[in-house]
């Protein structure tokens, strides 16, 4: 499925030059709602944006939490319920405008104000200051994290309009110098869009920079807060970006409730006024795990996990009064009705677990200590309390203390003070206690896996508190979102299939956990150390869910689990005989299906084996997805056999490249790297799996685990790391998860950028267009693009993949003398065509020529405009998009009819000659024009041309004509040899019943004939035509004159008819004294493809100047 993106103009993002803001230089008023895409979990993610935008809201906000982008020093997570990319992407395909508020402190009542809290290791450590470790960590933090963002910034095509400086600063500011280093951080790194800052009232004074708009946060709609804000930005727009409807709540206090009457009021009046505003929260989630805050105003309040935050959805998503209050209210200033709302989530009660075992945490070897003597407990310290009695004893006890982190404060000038554990000195009597044995537990999902394997007992047993206690809850069918309730239990932790829910206080307000639907499964929830599933089925699955009819190999061990699962599922395996035909084939479906080509090839040479194809499929524009085997996650880097480093050899040519490091992660990774193979200029992605992420459990397990587990400790650390890491590896491995697309973000002119352009055109006398592969591209079907081409009337020069797009014999199609068309043409329209070596970098544009430029990469875009040419308007948009409405905004124009009419006769006179050096008798052998003429001449209807050569392929460009659209497949402008077979493949699968011709050289049908092969196996069949001239015949043209020698040009006269009936096809030699049975021969070989069988025609051709001049390098 693929969604169009915001419309891209690199002039009109947000602009604040007014007392109202411009977008596209449209006014706009911003009506925002925060979500946090780190509160929600990401099956939900898509129901709640829709519930944001059917409540009449334009615009979404969210903050980036640095401390769980990077909980370790240099270990960054974007991936699953952390992918920001995706989320900002489902709000563009939404068509959401999107407020970024990266930070680095955020506040949003985070452990530490969304700060990692590895920076306070640092004793001399100066938070949110200019302080060289502090801003250390940011750089390197935002050197991972802008990257990911500023592709989809509204100037790129993306939806963010805006992005934030720091949060609320004029409350903290400790430093003058710190917003400018944040300022400059961001826009050094390439944020373009429209920069603002964020404080109360009182905090407007000292959290500005310059350059920056200044933005309110407030609860209480008061007139001098907001005029205090106009008073200090005179003529600049009003934005209240914290509109609070509601409240945070903390332990042991009532919940927060917000009247609805007073949130509607204030809402109305902003919008009388045409104030800017974002409701913080528009649906606040829950402070999963142990990444809720606290707040201290003289003392200390841990906040609750729930962040319902009495907002117009609740904690689960559901519909609220105020959220049906808040729709009416926007409906009725809105000139269209308003979505329509999303359906209710069902909601499930479930049969009480049961817990039937417990391990006490003594056995097990974070701010509240329990205090114990012999693991007995004696008392409880905290803020308020710092000491206990000690029962007086003769004998020596163990004094033990459980110290609970209840979160770190996350607003105020505590920060640098929320160092956790024992940060002082314990004192008996007042003398300090030393040589404690500290013990860690992070209770992380490895921490609780871990857990799984020691030794348990039965609840019929006594258990001595603290202890950890397991159950098992039964899920039947489709599982529902739930609440989990502790009714007598006192205080702890709980865990759902190793994910964290939150904590459990008998203090209140919170009295249940947030369970959703998509962090249970059918069945036992309970790693499923018995499952025959594995990793390859999981890739499967999202290919098909994603359309994916074919995958093409060439075999190996590390990708075999890929392999049968896809074939089981009714994707058809396609195996090769070299991997570079496997990729070029992908490449070939990928162009003609408008989806994504898949190749999966094993490891080591089987993918370096790739990297020209994959390299042609990068400068093609070709959405292609190479999975590649790697060897095992243990033993990367360690020697294993062909254990290279992979990714470093794709990161130059892919879009996307990553490895799969646990089995859970494949769908969600695998569904990205489709989407971004799509979107926005198309291109390979490459998805590494290492074998044991693709294997079942127990292969695996037997794999790992060691044969004889050496004695001592070191032998017991080894066995528990090596168990450790099994279990994370499958952990959560088949919970369900969404297979579906994910959208496509391609792109789009803006309505002013085409109404500029359908001026010019309507006033051009002489137009031309120079269509490009671009035009080919998904969206716009080809067929719609030739009916808007034929609408304009505009003579065009067709290239690469949209030869054809005219038919065999339009008027409009000018094949021959384009650079004098270009001298005289008062309009050029360059359509996805690029100003590199085919159109001489641009110097055969005319100075005098209006230009227009239409490509999806900006790059390609403007490519030498700044040597040679430039451009009148260019646009980054898709070309096919724009044609479209280029010919709807131009209905009853038409290009005046002599200028074609000019160009084709000039035309016709070019190819008079073409045909007259056809009829030339050549010193020995066949003329190649002729042959090329006649074959042009029986080529079928439904013909689909493949082209892999060079002197003789260069000559069928001209002579050749393709029937329709998407009937001409060349290696775009790597001109790569070696395509033909691949390609031929890929255009016969997706096209069974068309004509399939492969135009070769016969220096280059080396590279591929062994593929006859592939065709016989696989009931392919397809015509060759090898023009045989026995030389490397492009690069002689040129190095015999200069350079007086045809060394390496030499080949011969090779019988390449017999190699291709070895490989069971059909052969036929043709030479001169064939010449009058040749139409015979062709028709003969017609005949034997339509029976099944490839067919090659080796034919013998003499030399032609026809090519002379032409470029080789």
């Amino acid at each position: 499925m693929i969604f169009q993106s915001w419309r891209m103009s690199q002039r009109e993002g947000l602009r604040a030059d007014s007392s109202h803001f411009t977008l596209d230089g449209v006014p706009v008023q911003i009506l925002g709602g925060s979500i946090h895409y780190f509160r929600v979990p990401r099956a939900c993610w898509r129901d709640r944006l829709l519930k944001l935008k059917a409540c009449g809201l334009n615009t979404l906000a969210t903050y980036v939490p640095w401390n769980l982008h990077e909980p370790v020093k240099g270990m960054y997570r974007f991936e699953d319920q952390l992918d920001l990319e995706e989320y900002i992407s489902l709000a563009a395909a939404l068509d959401l405008w999107v407020i970024l508020r990266p930070g680095p402190y955020i506040c949003a009542e985070l452990d530490l104000g969304g700060l990692p809290s590895w920076l306070l290791r640092d004793k001399n450590m100066k938070l949110r200051t200019t302080y060289p470790g502090f801003t250390a960590a940011v750089n390197s933090y935002f050197d991972k994290l802008i990257p990911i963002v500023t592709p989809l910034q509204f100037s790129r095509g993306g939806p963010i309009i805006a992005v934030q400086v720091e949060n609320e600063y004029g409350s903290y500011a400790k430093d003058e110098h710190y917003l400018t280093f944040v300022k400059e951080a961001l826009m050094s790194r390439g944020v373009t869009e429209l920069l603002l800052t964020s404080d109360n009232r009182d905090g407007l004074k000292c959290g500005g920079v310059e350059g920056v708009l200044q933005t309110i946060n407030l609860q209480k709609l008061s007139y001098g807060a907001i005029q205090y804000l106009a008073d200090m930005q005179p003529q600049k727009p009003l934005l209240v970006m914290e509109y609070w409807c509601g409240w945070f709540d903390v332990w042991g206090e009532p919940h927060h409730i917000f009247s609805a009457q007073d949130m509607i009021a204030a809402v109305k009046e902003l919008m009388d006024r045409g104030i800017s505003f974002n409701l913080y929260m528009f649906h606040g989630g829950s402070s999963f795990g142990f990444t809720s805050g606290a707040v201290d105003f003289g003392s200390y309040k841990p906040q609750v996990n729930s962040y319902d935050y009495d907002a117009p959805l609740t904690e689960s998503g559901d519909y609220t009064t105020k959220y049906h209050l808040l729709r009416d209210l926007l409906g009725s200033y809105q000139n269209k009705e308003l979505p329509q709302l999303p359906a209710v989530q069902g909601r499930k009660v479930y049969e009480p677990v049961v817990f039937s075992q417990h391990m006490s945490f003594w056995e097990s070897l974070r701010c509240t200590d329990m205090v114990f003597i012999d693991k007995h407990l004696i008392g409880i310290l905290d803020y308020r309390t710092q000491e206990t009695a000690v029962p007086h004893s003769e004998r020596e006890r163990i004094l033990g203390l459980l110290v609970e982190n209840c979160g770190r404060v996350n607003f105020g000038p505590a920060l640098n003070e929320q160092r956790k554990g024992l940060v002082g000195d314990i004192t008996l009597n007042h003398t300090p206690l030393k040589k404690f044995t500290m013990y860690s537990l992070d209770m992380t999902p490895n921490f609780i896996n871990r857990l799984q394997s020691l030794k348990w007992k039965s609840t019929d047993e006594k258990p001595l508190y603290p202890s950890f206690f397991r159950g098992s809850m039964a899920v039947d069918g489709q599982p529902r979102d739930t609440f989990v309730k502790l009714p007598g239990w006192s205080k702890g932790v709980v865990f759902v299939n190793g994910q964290n829910l939150g904590r459990h206080w008998s203090v209140g307000p919170q009295n249940t956990l947030y369970l959703p639907a998509s962090w249970l499964k059918s069945g036992d929830n309970q790693v499923e150390r018995e499952s025959p599933r594995h990793g390859g089925e999981s890739v499967a699955e999202v290919l098909r869910a994603h359309g994916i009819r074919f995958i093409f190999t060439l075999v190996g061990g590390h990708i075999s689990p890929v392999l049968v699962a896809c074939e089981k599922l009714g994707i058809r395996v396609v195996d090769t005989r070299h991997e570079a035909t496997a990729v070029f084939a992908a490449d070939a479906v990928a162009r003609l299906s408008g989806t994504v080509g898949v190749a999966a090839v094993t490891a080591g040479p089987g993918l370096t084996n790739t990297i020209t194809a994959v390299k042609n499929a990068q400068m093609a524009e070709s959405p292609v997805l190479l999975i590649g085997g790697a060897a095992a996650t243990l033993l990367q880097g360690r020697g294993a056999l062909q254990d290279i480093d992979q990714m470093s050899l794709f990161k130059p040519l892919c879009k996307f490249c990553t490895s799969v490091r646990r089995v859970r992660e494949i769908v969600p990774t695998v569904r990205k790297a489709l989407a971004i193979a799509q979107s926005g200029t198309p291109g390979p992605v490459f998805v590494e799996f290492p074998i044991d992420t693709l294997y079942p459990y127990h292969l695996v397990e037997k794999e790992v685990s060691p044969k004889n587990i050496p004695k001592g400790i070191m032998g017991k650390i080894t066995a528990w790391y090596l168990k450790n890491h099994l279990t994370n590896l499958f952990a959560g491995a088949w919970e369900p998860r969404e297979l579906s697309p994910l959208p496509v973000l391609i792109p789009q002119a803006s309505d002013q950028e085409v109404q500029r352009c359908v001026e010019l055109v309507s006033r051009a006398k002489k137009p031309v267009i120079l269509l490009g592969s671009q035009a080919t591209l998904p969206p716009a079907p080809v067929h719609d693009i030739r009916k808007a081409l034929e609408s304009l009337g505009i003579p065009c020069f067709l290239g690469g993949m949209s030869r054809g797009m005219l038919g065999r014999d339009s008027p409009l199609h000018i094949r021959q003398n384009r650079g004098d068309a270009l001298k005289e043409a008062d309009l050029v329209l360059l359509a996805g065509t690029v100003c590199d070596f085919r159109l001489s970098y641009g110097k055969v544009l005319s100075r005098r020529s209006q230009i227009i430029a239409v490509n999806r990469d900006r790059t390609q875009l403007l490519k030498n405009s700044d040597l040679f040419w430039k451009p009148t308007v260019a646009i980054q948009g898709d070309v096919g998009s724009f044609l479209l409405r280029l010919s709807k905004g131009l209905t009853g124009h038409r290009c005046p009819e002599e200028w074609p009419q000019s160009l084709k006769d000039k035309d016709r006179t070019k190819e008079t000659a073409n045909r007259a050096k056809a009829s030339e008798r050549t010193e020995r052998h066949l003329n190649p024009l002729s042959v090329l003429y006649n074959v042009d001449k029986l080529m079928a209807e439904d013909s689909i041309i493949v082209t892999d050569g060079g002197d003789f392929v260069g000559t069928a460009a001209y002579i050749m004509r393709p029937r329709g659209p998407l009937s001409w497949l060349d290696p775009g402008a790597f001109g790569t040899l070696g395509v033909g077979g691949g390609f031929a493949l890929g255009a016969k699968l997706c096209r069974p019943d068309a004509e399939v011709w492969i135009v070769y050289g016969d220096g280059s049908l080396g590279y591929s004939v062994a593929e006859f092969d592939t065709f016989t196996r696989h009931k392919t069949p397809v015509i060759a035509l090898v023009g045989n001239d026995a030389c490397w015949s492009q690069i002689s043209r040129e190095q015999v004159p200069i350079l007086g020698s045809s060394v390496a040009c030499v080949l011969a006269f090779t019988d390449y008819h017999i190699v291709a009936e070895g490989y069971g096809g059909k052969g036929h030699l043709i030479g001169r004294e064939d010449e009058v049975q040749l139409g015979d021969i062709v028709k003969e070989a017609q005949r034997e493809c339509r029976d099944g069988k490839s067919v090659l025609l080796n034919v013998l051709i003499g030399k032609s100047n026809f090519r002379d001049g032409s470029i080789s390098v």
